[in-house]
């Protein structure tokens, strides 16, 4: 019987794919799902012959952080909202009569290319309870119970998540008795927490877990890998924080954070960014060999093919600003483990198929960093022709300069779509974008990006839907460094006939995807 080929590490592939969060697609009920349209999404893929679906992270979300996926408030459960209905009513978990009932009571806002997130949430969160309720019996209790064994956060997530609806409020304004995990939880209640608050809780995080593993296999069967991202940080309201806040710089009696994340100003920002959520302790990390981020990408090496570790300039030093500073500019670099701490994690799961987003504030110790960890980085094609001083030809981000060890993109979710991005910029540098796509037309640049982001010697090229699509003006996914109901809302409607023939023929061209 003759010997099977030894398979090809998924980052030494010369492979390229799309960003898109499943929030953005289209169907579904006020959001984007892991339901049809995501399987749909895969069959794109597949016949367009690419090879990547790189999504955000997908951990819960809330209204207090305008349901932004880096201020999760987990580091490991799913967001419950991405749970397809159509998908509960096939299992008989919902019925139809339900979400019509539904849509009586509560007005769904469909606004076109927008997640209306607030009308959503009304509307699909008393349906997820529902089924959460409906998922019961004897073969359903063994399954949550086998899950709450295999998943150690899971019964802590339950917990927090409970307290969060029973004080209807983000845990820094909790009871103090229970602002951060007891030891004795019961105890420090009037009411201790019943199996009915608990039980919701765990059972939607199973059902997440059920339809995010049939999407992966079919995923999988059909040639297509699933790239992660996990953010550095995570909320100070999150169930991380409330369990083990001696991992993170916050106050043990309040709650309040101690010290916040950003960056500091830079040629796109003169005040920096503020992002504000809690830094980590890292001596306390160190002293119990880092198994709080050993657990997290062991949860993530069971979800994904490909990793993307966000913000990785922040495991060499990161920009600590004290709690309660109002600009970035407050802050000041500190020390971070780095190769310490990526060590830890390599001993315990082996060597784990990531790669870096090494943007920003770079320092040439985050490259050694880098490289002595032997990550790919990324590199973004706009960032050649807007905002280096040096000129385009001397930025690392200039095609003439793209090495074959790293992944290439032509726009990234916090950036605006390269059609809009190049309708505004100054007209010396637009000549330089011209020059080098041979004089097309403004609305050719997208795809002329992706002809060139293809041909780069980068094993790895990747680029936002919109992108594909020749989308501008309105269709953004992120505005960095601000707080708005118009960031993580975008969705697209339909994927134009042709779309698929056109990407596969460049992955010919330029022999990808094979």
């Amino acid at each position: 019987m003759a010997k099977k080929a030894p398979q090809i590490p998924v980052l030494e592939q010369r492979i390229s794919g799309i960003l898109l969060h499943p929030s953005s697609l289209p169907g579904g009920h006020g959001i984007g799902d892991l339901g049809r349209s995501s399987f749909q999404f895969v069959d794109f893929l597949r016949s367009a012959r690419q090879r990547i679906w790189q999504v955000l992270p997908m951990g819960p979300t809330t209204v207090n952080e305008f349901h932004c996926p880096y201020a999760s408030v987990s580091a490991f459960a799913g967001n419950p909202l991405l749970l397809s209905l159509d998908s509960l009513v096939s299992d008989g978990l919902l019925s139809a009569s339900d979400l019509r009932k539904q849509l009586a009571e509560v007005k769904l806002s469909t606004r076109a290319g927008k997640v209306v997130f607030r009308s959503m949430e009304r509307f699909k969160a008393p349906l997820l309870r529902l089924a959460a309720h409906n998922f019961s019996g004897r073969r359903a209790d063994a399954a949550i119970e086998r899950f709450t064994k295999e998943r150690h956060w899971a019964r802590g997530y339950a917990q927090y998540a409970a307290l969060r609806e029973r004080f209807a409020a983000p845990r820094q304004r909790w009871p103090l008795a229970v602002r951060f995990k007891p030891a004795k939880l019961a105890g420090a209640l009037k009411r201790p927490l019943s199996k009915d608050e608990l039980r919701p809780h765990l059972a939607l995080q199973y059902i997440f877990s059920k339809q995010w593993s049939a999407l992966r296999e079919y995923a999988t069967q059909r040639g297509v890998y699933l790239f992660g991202d996990v953010p550095i940080y995570v909320s100070n309201d999150s169930a991380d924080v409330w369990a083990q806040p001696e991992l993170f710089e916050v106050d043990r009696r309040t709650g309040a954070s101690l010290l916040v994340s950003g960056v500091p100003p830079d040629i796109f920002n003169s005040k920096g960014q503020l992002w504000g959520t809690p830094l980590y302790n890292w001596k306390a990390l160190a002293r119990q060999n880092f198994s709080w981020w050993v657990e997290r990408f062991r949860e993530l090496q069971q979800s994904f093919d490909i990793v993307r570790v966000d913000h990785f300039r922040a495991f060499e030093s990161y920009w600590a600003v004290p709690g309660g500073a109002k600009e970035a500019s407050a802050g000041k670099w500190m020390k971070a483990p780095g190769a310490e701490l990526f060590a830890a994690i390599e001993r315990e799961l082996g060597s784990l198929p990531l790669f870096v987003e090494d943007l920003g504030t770079i320092s040439p110790e985050v490259h050694a960093l880098r490289d002595r960890l032997k990550l790919m980085g990324t590199r973004v094609l706009q960032f050649a022709f807007s905002g280096d001083p040096r000129g385009s030809s001397k930025s690392r981000h200039h095609p003439v300069n793209t090495p074959h060890h790293t992944v290439t993109y032509t726009a990234t979710h916090d950036n605006a779509p390269t059609a809009e991005w190049f309708a505004e910029l100054p007209e010396k540098n637009k000549s330089k974008v011209r020059g080098l796509l041979n004089d097309c037309r403004a609305s050719e640049v997208p795809e002329q990006f992706v002809r060139l982001a293809m041909s780069l010697p980068a094993r790895v090229c990747i680029f936002p839907l919109q992108d594909v699509l020749g989308l501008g003006r309105g269709h953004r996914m992120n505005y960095p460094g601000t707080a708005a109901w118009s960031n993580w809302s975008w969705r697209f409607q339909e994927i134009p006939e042709g779309t698929a023939e056109r990407l596969a023929h460049l992955s010919e061209v330029y022999e990808r995807n094979r």
